[in-house]
């Protein structure tokens, strides 16, 4: 097979997995904001929160589930990668680094939502051991029923900004944003993203000397929040 070939069909291959996972990423989240406004039942003096922390417990495990597919992905690309760099595969080799920085990114930003979405259920939990856990509920009915009765996902990140600012007025510790809820991620893969994947390549393909430890990233402290977090609730 041909490099041009082997290009195209691991190029759509990959734009399909990208869409599938957009879709399943991208619209259960909608679907589970539409979820908890019901459990809040707008208007009612006594939010459901049983309701509202299942829901919040049941969206937490989706992601995970999401994230670990495409890192999943991401690991499959790699392995491609690095064979494509042993068999001196160049064009080969360097579109599975762009892929593999690709998919790091999706799982990044399902990493970011399910932090946040954990945030919630802890300060949403903490709450119900006091006497103002109703109180507190009903502040954060009040700031997701912002998002109306729109499923249309772009909507829904439109708003994004602004239930962050109500949020922060009710002192509710988590801080919701934009890039936090894209869990498309941006596609844009800029020469450092692709210098950075290719060297790591290269040193699992063995045709370069191993890195020295560098600093935590930011996907390790993110798995170090949520773990916290995690232990905390029980989950």
């Amino acid at each position: 097979m041909s490099v041009i070939a082997l290009s195209y069909s691991s190029l759509r291959r990959f734009k399909r997995t990208a869409s599938y996972l957009w879709m399943e990423d991208t619209f259960p989240m909608v679907i589970f904001l539409d979820a908890l406004k019901k459990a809040f039942s707008w208007g009612r003096k006594k939010p459901d929160i049983a309701e509202v922390t299942s829901q919040l417990r049941i969206m937490t495990k989706q992601l995970e589930r999401q994230r670990n597919k495409l890192e999943k992905e991401e690991r499959d690309v790699k392995a491609r990668a690095v064979r494509a760099r042993k068999e001196g595969r160049t064009d080969a080799y360097r579109m599975y680094a762009t892929e593999m920085v690709r998919f790091r990114r999706y799982a990044l930003s399902i990493d970011r939502s399910r932090l946040q979405l954990l945030k919630i259920l802890a300060h949403v939990t903490r709450a119900q051991t006091t006497a103002q856990a109703t109180k507190i509920v009903e502040r954060v009915s009040k700031i997701l029923g912002l998002l109306g009765d729109s499923t249309d996902a772009t909507k829904v990140v439109e708003n994004i900004d602004e239930i962050s600012r109500r949020l922060e007025e009710f002192e509710i510790e988590s801080s919701i944003t934009e890039e936090a809820f894209d869990s498309t991620g941006e596609s844009r893969v800029t020469t450092d993203d692709l210098t950075a994947a290719m060297a790591e390549i290269d040193r699992e393909a063995g045709v370069a000397e191993a890195a020295p430890a560098g600093p935590v990233s930011e996907t390790e402290e993110l798995e170090d929040e949520i773990k916290s977090l995690e232990k905390e609730l029980g989950m």
